[in-house]
């Protein structure tokens, strides 16, 4: 790869489980977000984990090559992902002069497992539509986030997170309608997540949340905390904002239009909010982005 084609806000993230976890778990190898141009490119005869791409902006291309020799190349687009086998040769790189992807290498004794069912049932790639891209980029961001250097987290979690990844984007199919009703899991505080992660654009009150799980709010609050290490005030946050930074990096729509469509009273709200959590305001964040 030819590190100068990466652009200076592209960021990757690394883990390293405890032995017996990674013999025992699913669990994510290195994490990362890069905005890269034209001349990017990574090829290997081997890289011992599998790939997932999902493409923000731009096109890329994937090339397989089997024990033969004889290759095989699939061109991606924006919205859609891909998932590699790097046990094999393979490369992949950039056909724009600004491409945005997200990416994650993993490992364990079921990876293989997800790997030959994204081959045998989803399309290659795969599209998805805008409602399971904004899913897909918060389900990767709740595992990019715990991965920092200051961050507390867990095998166990990150494996429920990188599984909730990888079942959201080859389950349901990504070329069939987006279905919030059969993509709800049984337990009652992923319940209430996953139905934040579908309607947080809307006004979501406790109360509603507290009686689709048959909780007291009180109850619900304190259990909900206690699953998630936040409020459900600051998981919905968190999601409008993570849905904030996707449209400032990848659309033209305004500030004003973004604060709306994520969820927010006011343009004011959403100002305050997002440079409390990034440090500067979002049209400054746009502008940083785009100098890249």
């Amino acid at each position: 790869m030819k590190n100068e084609s990466v652009f200076p806000v592209s960021e990757t993230r690394f883990y390293t489980p405890a032995s017996e976890a990674g013999n025992a778990f699913l669990l994510p190898l290195c994490v990362g977000h890069f905005l890269c141009d034209s001349n990017y490119l990574v090829s290997r005869s081997r890289y011992d984990s599998f790939l997932l791409l999902i493409v923000l902006h731009g096109n890329a291309f994937v090339t397989l090559y089997d024990d033969d020799g004889k290759s095989k190349t699939v061109f991606l687009s924006q919205r859609e992902f891909f998932l590699l086998d790097c046990y094999s040769s393979h490369a992949y790189g950039s056909l724009d002069e600004q491409l945005e992807f997200c990416w994650v290498h993993f490992d364990g004794p079921s990876a293989r497992n997800y790997y030959q069912y994204y081959k045998k049932n989803c399309p290659q790639p795969c599209t998805l539509t805008h409602k399971q891209l904004l899913t897909v980029f918060e389900d990767f961001y709740s595992l990019y986030t715990p991965l920092s250097e200051t961050a507390v987290t867990s095998d166990i979690r990150l494996t429920s997170l990188l599984t909730r990844l990888l079942a959201d984007c080859i389950s349901p199919a990504p070329d069939l309608p987006f279905s919030s009703e059969a993509s709800i899991p049984e337990a009652p505080m992923e319940k209430a997540c996953a139905y934040l992660r579908v309607h947080f654009s809307e006004d979501v009150s406790v109360s509603l949340l507290a009686d689709m799980v048959s909780l007291t709010p009180c109850h619900f609050i304190r259990s909900f905390k206690k699953y998630c290490g936040v409020t459900p005030h600051q998981y919905l946050l968190n999601l409008r904002l993570n849905s904030a930074r996707f449209y400032l990096r990848t659309t033209g729509m305004t500030i004003e239009e973004i604060a709306y469509a994520c969820g927010f009273q006011s343009i004011n709200n959403f100002c305050i909010a997002f440079k409390n959590k990034e440090g500067m305001a979002p049209g400054a964040y746009r502008k940083l982005y785009r100098a890249g």
